[in-house]
């Protein structure tokens, strides 16, 4: 099996699995196991397509769907997607195994607002580390992964501190989406009106090419939107420690560890996108790549030492870790 087929089948498995979980919810160990058995499957696939990418050396492209007037969703697996997408399948393989019995614990909560949503977050982010398009598709990804996950850390909503930390994870990813699409859109800009592949990444590559030379300012302003909006989702100072915090220890124990070891990396993956494979050759003579890696860097190391700070004065273990 070819491995943009094999990723394809995966998502249509998540999608069911949705509905099948959803159906079940009655029973809440049933609806665990099926859940667990559409991620084992849906992750067996999704490895082998990362696996395969990574041996043969050469990315898997495919078209998943087409809307019209906004053209084709396409998608590109290549050796950076295929990492994230190993590590993605991974830690929601081993989350939704624990989530089995874990989720039996819960008095007065149904797993309907649970097993669906998680099976659709986990949908969301196979797809944002591998879709091309940085701005109507990327949106729809970004809203399938963000949507869910926001019901899933209100998953205890009669707690009202679970509430608010729901919302505020809610604003903080919204805005995060907001400033990566309005980068987009400002590399987008060089390309002619209404052509409906201006926001695909090679296309972004020659356009930021461009006005790397023409338009340094527009460039760096939309790089800076590329760091900030991808700067939330990472969790990195300090913004991070606007939703971090709250969301981490409000959200059920599988959806925490689906939270801070997959979605912040996520954030990961779209830095690394941006800064790095989005720049051309063409582009590398007027690239201040050495600008960049250096606030990435004191950003990063800030993340760290304000993280650990703050963690030595945490005695609650999910906060900590958050």
């Amino acid at each position: 099996m070819s491995p943009n087929l094999a990723f394809e089948y995966a998502l249509a498995i998540c999608l069911a699995g949705a509905l099948v979980t959803l159906l079940l919810s009655r029973w809440k160990t049933i609806a665990g196991w099926a859940a667990f058995a559409v991620v084992l499957l849906s992750s067996a696939l999704v490895m082998q397509s990362a696996v395969r990418v990574l041996q043969q050396g050469e990315a898997a492209r495919a078209v998943l769907f087409t809307i019209p007037g906004l053209g084709p969703c396409r998608i590109l697996i290549d050796g950076l997607g295929a990492l994230f997408l190993l590590l993605i399948s991974l830690i929601a393989l081993l989350s939704s195994l624990y989530s089995v019995k874990y989720m039996t614990h819960y008095e007065g909560y149904g797993v309907a607002r649970f097993y669906p949503y998680f099976l659709l977050f986990v949908t969301g982010m196979y797809g944002i580390v591998v879709v091309t398009d940085m701005m109507f598709y990327f949106c729809m990804f970004w809203q399938l992964m963000t949507l869910p996950s926001f019901a899933l850390v209100r998953y205890e909503f009669k707690k009202q501190e679970n509430v608010r930390a729901a919302n505020r994870y809610l604003l903080m990813m919204e805005i995060s989406c907001g400033l990566v699409l309005a980068g987009a859109a400002l590399v987008g800009s060089v390309s002619p009106p209404g052509e409906l592949s201006a926001y695909d990444f090679e296309v972004l590559g020659k356009n930021l090419a461009v006005m790397l030379t023409a338009d340094a300012f527009t460039a760096g302003a939309a790089l800076l939107l590329f760091l900030i909006g991808f700067g939330i989702k990472a969790g990195m100072w300090p913004f991070g420690q606007l939703w971090l915090p709250a969301a981490h220890p409000a959200a059920p124990s599988p959806v925490s560890a689906l939270l801070s070891g997959v979605m912040i990396k996520t954030g990961v993956y779209g830095l690394l996108r941006c800064f790095l494979w989005l720049v051309t050759p063409a582009a590398l003579a007027s690239y201040p790549a050495g600008a960049w890696g250096l606030i990435i860097a004191v950003l990063g190391t800030a993340t760290l030492f304000f993280g650990t700070i703050q963690a030595l004065k945490q005695e609650e273990s999910k906060r900590l870790l958050a």
